[in-house]
């Protein structure tokens, strides 16, 4: 069994997807599988990605789906990894030259059985890192406290243990296709710490104006998932500013469900209530903003 599990979930990504496998191809320490989830692509990604299996260089297993959407996609990655632990590589970014070895030698150097993974260092392509930077003298944490009480914020690399990994798989709405990737993490958090990592792992090609609109066009594609995972965090939580920013969320997205039975069926019903004339707004503000998507450029490596 491989150490290091890569799952790259991709949908119609075969103009980028080459990064990654380039990228893989430069590990000198070669004790990782790389998992390549295929959300039901129309293009080339299956002739792309059989031609590197045939190459033989590194291990390789793809798995095809019909399009079910990313978090369908990265749930059938967690069921089907079976390396010991395991991280997500987009099929638009790519890892560090030694990040393998960055990785596998800090997992096997600080494991142990109450901690459920490695939080790392993303850098975006202008050489920033990505989000504020670990807290000094902190050595693991949870994922929560990560950001709730030492306002570390932004896209850090995740590396999870792969048995705890296929915990808490995300759940599924007809016809929606998005949730929070942080609901498995939350809950995690409840039980185990993370080992930080302060070691840039990975390069990401990431907008932040691009991200906020996505968010906002799946915070109404995707109402009812939304609604879930803000009651489920509010429901985890002792937070009281964290349980109200996620009532109005919860409000938000229970109207674009139209459920009228959210404040009956809110995990904090006097917080939901509290919120109720700020999530109505908020609600509004989400359904009249007019925000243009930037044109998201596809930067190749040298």
């Amino acid at each position: 069994m491989k150490t290091l599990g890569i799952i790259t979930t991709t949908y119609n990504r075969d103009y980028s997807i080459h990064q990654v496998y380039e990228s893989l191809l430069k590990q000198k320490n070669k004790d990782f599988k790389w998992l390549v989830i295929d959300d039901g692509s129309t293009d080339d990604t299956e002739e792309i990605i059989q031609n590197y299996i045939n190459e033989n260089k590194i291990e390789i297993e793809y798995i095809f789906q019909e399009n079910k959407g990313m978090t369908q996609a990265r749930n059938l990655g967690y069921e089907n990894i079976d390396t010991e632990i395991n991280t997500m590589i987009d099929s638009d970014d790519w890892l560090e030259d030694d990040a393998v070895e960055k990785i596998i030698n800090f997992w096997n150097e600080n494991k142990n059985d109450k901690v459920s993974g490695i939080i790392a260092l993303n850098e975006r392509i202008d050489g920033e890192q990505g989000g504020k930077k670990l807290p000094e003298g902190i050595t693991q944490c949870t994922y929560t406290e990560l950001h709730d009480k030492y306002n570390c914020t932004g896209d850090k690399k995740l590396i999870f243990r792969t048995d705890l990994s296929k915990e808490y798989p995300y759940p599924k709405f007809e016809g929606e296709k998005n949730f929070p990737a942080s609901y498995k993490f939350r809950l995690l958090d409840l039980k185990y710490e993370m080992l930080l990592m302060d070691e840039v792992v990975c390069i990401v090609d990431f907008n932040e104006n691009g991200a906020t609109f996505q968010r906002v066009k799946q915070y109404q594609k995707s109402p009812k998932s939304y609604a879930f995972y803000r009651n489920e965090m509010m429901r985890i939580s002792n937070n009281h500013k964290f349980i109200f920013k996620q009532a109005l969320h919860y409000i938000s997205s229970s109207k674009f469900a139209n459920n009228k039975n959210y404040i009956k069926e809110a995990s904090k019903k006097f917080h939901v209530i509290v919120a109720l004339p700020l999530g109505l707004l908020f609600n509004w503000y989400i359904k009249n903003t007019k925000k243009k998507s930037l044109k998201h450029k596809v930067i190749k490596k040298q």
